[in-house]
């Protein structure tokens, strides 16, 4: 019972009629610590054997890290480790809805590590990124980007909701004053994630 399976339901299925149309009805016994019964080998085998599997697949080189990078400051100002993951997801991952502007923040990275140039592994990513997180690829006038990168990075911190920005994106002081190199047009509509 439960994701971990660290208790067995014992249920009791009776009928309560020996007409076959009627269901049968079904009550929880007991509950009962999995660590009660012995281990079975075979199952074992099995768990050691995926175990296995998964550590070894967390261990796959996702991309080369091109200079040091830290996700320990994310609540704080702008992370390296943040504004490289959404280059590769803004420049490979979207590159067909043309996103401008990648967004995430801060308390969706959550690695609180550093890491040296070279291999970025799968379990740095998973690390980094914990838990599931929603992304819409929308239209947002650069007005609008410049105040909420004002509003998130003038929150006293630590700030979960400190916005981070690709690294195509320049933000000075807690102000986004360009995208992609350019100055930010206030009115312009930017393709944003």
């Amino acid at each position: 019972m439960g994701s971990d399976a660290e208790l067995i339901g014992v249920v009791d299925v009776f009928w309560i009629s020996d007409e076959p149309s009627m269901p049968a009805r079904a009550e929880l016994v007991a509950q009962l610590p999995a660590s009660t019964f012995a281990a079975e080998a075979r199952v074992e085998a099995f768990a050691r054997m995926k175990r296995a599997w998964v550590e070894d697949m967390m261990g796959a080189v996702l991309f080369e890290l091109p200079a040091p990078a830290s996700s320990a400051d994310v609540r704080f100002g702008q992370s390296g480790v943040a504004s490289f993951l959404l280059d590769l997801v803004k420049k490979q991952g979207l590159a067909r809805e043309r996103v401008e502007v990648a967004i995430i923040n801060g308390g969706a990275v959550r690695g609180n590590a550093s890491y040296p140039v070279g291999p970025f592994i799968l379990k740095n990513m998973y690390s980094e990124f914990a838990f599931p997180t929603e992304f819409s690829v929308l239209q947002l006038p650069g007005r609008t980007l410049v105040q909420m990168v004002t509003w998130s990075h003038a929150r006293l911190k630590p700030a979960p909701e400190l916005l981070h920005l690709d690294g195509d994106c320049t933000v000075s002081e807690g102000v986004l004053s360009a995208i992609n190199g350019k100055p930010v047009e206030p009115a312009r509509l930017y393709t944003s994630l």
